[in-house]
């Protein structure tokens, strides 16, 4: 069994599952069973969970290596058929769903707020509020209401001036 590999190859190993452990010719990246390490037991940043095929990658912060670390495995996983999602915990459900709730009311605010991109903001809410349904589903969390804006947007292509300033006051 090889334990010393290149970055790429110890996250696809990781996403197999086809050993316990490996880390990368730097000793920058590596894994035991489920969890992902970027230098070292201090810095988790991500967590398998092989039965429901999805990574969840950290959204914490350490350094621009670490980061880049981060983007590899979303990459990887992504690739090879993962639903990856960028949380605060890897165990906290209700937290990490309470938490892509949030994101999408930060993007519905963004649009209500935006003079130019709000058709961005839009989309960006729009992929967070998918997150928040595909997370609901695969750990069996109640699921709130699709916010009208989201709807409206949907059904009709965009938003009109007084729906956007609606969602300046959305509380999801």
């Amino acid at each position: 069994m090889r334990t010393v590999a290149k970055t790429p190859t110890v996250i696809s190993i990781w996403l197999e599952q086809s050993q316990p452990y490996m880390r990368n010719e730097g000793k920058t990246v590596y894994f035991e069973a489920q969890t992902i390490y970027s230098y070292g037991p201090h810095a988790p940043i991500g967590w398998l969970d092989g039965k429901n095929k999805v990574v969840i990658v950290t959204v914490k912060r350490f350094s621009v290596t670490t980061a880049g670390h981060c983007n590899q495995i979303h990459q990887t996983a992504r690739q090879a058929g993962y639903t990856v999602f960028r949380c605060p915990s890897f165990t906290d459900h209700e937290l990490n769903h309470r938490h892509l709730l949030g994101k999408t009311q930060q993007y519905l605010k963004q649009a209500a707020r935006a003079r130019r991109y709000a058709s961005l903001a839009l989309e960006q809410a729009q992929t967070a509020w998918e997150q928040v349904e595909a997370y609901g589903r695969i750990y069996k969390l109640p699921m709130p209401d699709m916010p009208p804006a989201l709807i409206a947007a949907h059904l009709t292509g965009g938003l009109d001036t007084t729906t956007l300033k609606e969602l300046a006051t959305l509380e999801l």
